[in-house]
């Protein structure tokens, strides 16, 4: 479970997200939608650990995401970049079977 209690995040001086909560429980299928620039990529970008809100709390399995390392954190999630650049040749499906 992924719980976001009233994070803000900053880039810069430019307050991004201010009061954003949430909850994403096991299983569950979640959109987040909104118009060019209204933080969609920043909240992700902070849910996932790239990125440190300048407040609030992000719980992974109730742990707060402060207290994983870098290994604990991979084992919970998984991160493509909507222009993802493989350094080696491999067909898509080698790739996906990475994921298994």
């Amino acid at each position: 479970m992924i719980q976001v209690t009233d994070i803000a995040v900053r880039r810069g001086r430019k307050q991004i997200i201010r009061g954003m909560s949430c909850t994403v429980q096991p299983g569950q299928t979640s959109v987040v939608i909104g118009q060019n620039g209204a933080g969609k990529s920043t909240l992700l970008h902070a849910v996932s650990g790239s990125l440190k809100p300048a407040s609030g709390r992000i719980l992974w399995d109730r742990i707060p995401m402060s207290r994983l390392n870098a290994r604990e954190l991979a084992n919970r999630r998984a991160v493509l970049s909507k222009q993802p650049t493989i350094a080696f040749p491999m067909r898509l499906l080698e790739l996906v079977r990475l994921g298994t």
